[in-house]
């Protein structure tokens, strides 16, 4: 496929909440397991509170110490004080001898926690766990996803054939997993991330050199609300397809970098015409996914020579290696000489949409007649027969003529 703009005479069909057709792109996907630590928070409990306090105002507390004074069974009170333990609070001091009498463990207070914990009024505890992430190298972004809530399931990307393994960029492949997130976590930039998430853990062993990448279509969604991708199968793209949700993708900052900035080529899309730049300023549709621009003569006979029926939707398309975008154009005469141009393409636009077999003079000046009614100026049926002639469209010219050129009555 070549790159850059491409304009063509069928236009795509948006839906009204659409800004752009994603017609093809490619999208790197790396999806994995991280290991992670999980805090768990929940109210300090009034026993929890008085072990917290006795442990800083005596040094050094038991177990034992708190069955006696609370009336706790002993298992229960040394369940409640390893718990504290587990939250940061305490940190084992000494542990009776085996065999002794006294089978309490000895704690002693870690002041800075204990003193937080007091404060806050919460107990937190950090265990191992495992959350799913999906990270896009192209753009940079990475998104978690909370197995513990419905809805979408990332794992199932791997039902899908990848078009091709795609590199992961330079600064990123090889890196140790925990540094990686630990990176992405610290500056807030994870989408989705879990509230009960507190750090990533170093054991997670290495990025990848490569990693699958996907094809997929869609959209992007009017005023920054993000795109609609569905990823598809290499080898049935019409199965199966995957779609991301669009309430994080809207999240994913890079992706909308990037689709931005593929939009904002369109900015030169009449410069094959030779129009200075900026040019015609092409309009992004406040509904209907429509954009619109108006056309001065020059750009409009340029146009029409190349075959494009201006006064017709059409398809203006950015092409790169990696993405395809398409918008539907609606272009409308910007001067009076321009809108004599689209009076005749609208004409000769009408008669080829005609079945050839039926077409008559009367059908020409129909169309003379609806010209006139959209643009305000009536073109000659000379004019447009001429620009049929320009277009080869022989056939159609001799059945309009017919009876005129070729009645010998």
């Amino acid at each position: 496929m070549t790159g850059g703009i491409e304009w063509g005479p069928v236009a795509p069909e948006l839906s009204k909440d659409a800004v752009a057709e994603i017609a093809d792109a490619l999208l790197p996907v790396h999806l994995w397991w991280a290991p992670v630590t999980k805090v768990v928070s929940d109210q300090l409990a009034v026993i929890e509170r008085f072990v917290i306090e006795a442990a800083l105002h005596l040094g050094e507390i038991s177990s034992g110490d708190i069955a006696e004074v609370t009336g706790l069974p002993p298992d229960l009170a040394e369940r409640v004080t390893a718990r504290v333990a587990a939250a940061g609070a305490l940190e084992p001091a000494a542990t009776a001898p085996e065999g002794s009498a006294a089978t309490a463990s000895v704690y002693q207070p870690v002041r800075p926690a204990a003193t937080e914990i007091l404060s806050s009024a919460e107990l937190r505890e950090y265990h191992r766990a495992h959350l799913l992430l999906m990270y896009f190298p192209r753009t940079g972004d990475l998104v978690a996803f909370d197995t513990d809530s419905k809805g979408f399931d990332p794992s199932l990307i791997h039902r899908l054939t990848p078009a091709f393994d795609a590199p992961l960029p330079p600064e990123t492949a090889g890196l140790p997993v925990g540094d990686f997130l630990q990176s992405k976590i610290s500056a807030g930039t994870v989408v989705g991330l879990p509230d009960w998430v507190h750090s990533a853990e170093s054991d997670a062993g290495d990025l990848p050199e490569t990693c699958p990448a996907y094809r997929c279509r869609g959209y992007l969604k009017r005023d920054g609300k993000g795109p609609v991708l569905r990823l598809l199968d290499a080898r049935r793209p019409d199965k199966y397809p995957l779609t991301l949700p669009s309430r994080i993708m809207a999240q994913a900052t890079g992706l909308g970098a990037w689709f931005e900035a593929e939009l904002a080529a369109f900015d030169t899309a009449f410069s094959c015409w030779g129009a200075p730049l900026p040019g015609p300023r092409l309009a992004p549709p406040a509904e209907g996914g429509v954009w619109e621009c108006a056309l001065p003569a020059g750009l409009t006979q340029a146009m029409i020579a190349d075959e494009l029926p201006v006064s017709r939707p059409l398809s203006l398309a950015n092409h790169d290696q990696e993405i395809t975008l398409r918008v539907p154009v609606r272009l409308s005469p910007a001067d009076e000489a321009a809108n004599a141009l689209f009076a005749v393409d609208h004409a000769a636009a009408t008669l080829l949409a005609e079945p050839p077999n039926q077409l008559a003079a009367t059908k020409l000046a129909a169309a003379t007649q609806a010209a006139a009614d959209e643009y305000g100026h009536q073109p000659t049926e000379y004019d447009v027969v001429a620009e049929l002639w320009r277009r080869r469209q022989f056939f159609q010219v001799y059945a309009l003529r017919a009876v005129e050129d070729f009645s010998y009555d």
